[in-house]
């Protein structure tokens, strides 16, 4: 029997988010600005545009920009009205230009290694490290967290060969790429001890990526979502 599912992965609001996908706003042809809450490549669903209202007839066709923060660009996308209520609004992506098709891929990647991000069993930890969570991906993505729901003591954010670290109410990034051929027991201890630390903020793009990248893993154990407040970001 053939089991059917979706043919493009769709992203979602994530988890200590409030009625949005964090990076990316969506541009109305008035230049009223609303929040995105799910998008693929197929299409997207948007804030409602309330004031004044836009009232619009499955089938019809508008241009919306949509800002993605993280490389801070605002591109143009044809929408065809899907659907329509008081909360939001859900496009059709009828033809997606080359501009666009590269920057949804740019934005959606880290979101659907986020996806395929699980929860490693505790008894494959190295207890010298300390952490209390660690969560595993695709391309050497990992996530260390030290602490609990009540207190995110510490967390390091290893993706793309880049490393948020989360400490204090500071942030700082380091690298992950020089590390790859050492032993796994070292390897962990360089990742989440790097001397080599540049301070960042919340306005970062990097900071801004591993928010969103967070908000789509997996998170049953409810310690992502406060990993994210802890990071606070605008």
């Amino acid at each position: 029997m053939e089991v059917k599912g979706r043919r493009y992965p769709r992203i979602l609001i994530g988890k200590g988010l409030t009625g949005k996908i964090a990076g990316v706003d969506a541009y109305w042809p008035d230049g009223k600005k609303t929040g995105v809450v799910d998008i693929s490549y197929v299409g997207t669903a948007v804030v409602s545009h309330k004031e004044p209202a836009w009232d619009l007839s499955k089938g019809e066709k508008i241009n919306l920009e949509l800002h993605f923060l993280e490389n801070d660009v605002r591109v143009p996308f044809e929408c065809e009205v899907v659907r329509q209520d008081d909360r939001c609004t859900a496009f059709h992506f009828p033809n997606l230009s080359v501009e666009a098709r590269k920057a949804l891929q740019k934005f959606m990647q880290p979101k659907l290694v986020g996806m395929n991000t699980r929860y490693v069993d505790p008894k494959y930890y190295i207890k010298e490290q300390g952490f209390n969570y660690w969560y595993h991906g695709p391309n050497q993505t990992n996530i260390f967290v030290w602490g609990d729901k009540k207190r995110i003591k510490r967390c390091t954010v290893e993706l793309e060969g880049r490393v948020l670290n989360i400490q204090d109410q500071e942030l700082y990034e380091s690298k992950s790429a020089d590390f790859l051929y050492v032993a796994t027991e070292d390897y962990a201890h360089q990742v989440n001890n790097s001397e080599d630390k540049k301070l960042l903020t919340t306005k970062d793009s990097f900071v801004k990526q591993v928010v969103s990248f967070i908000a789509q893993v997996p998170d049953a154990k409810g310690i992502l979502e406060k990993v994210i407040e802890s990071i606070n970001v605008e």
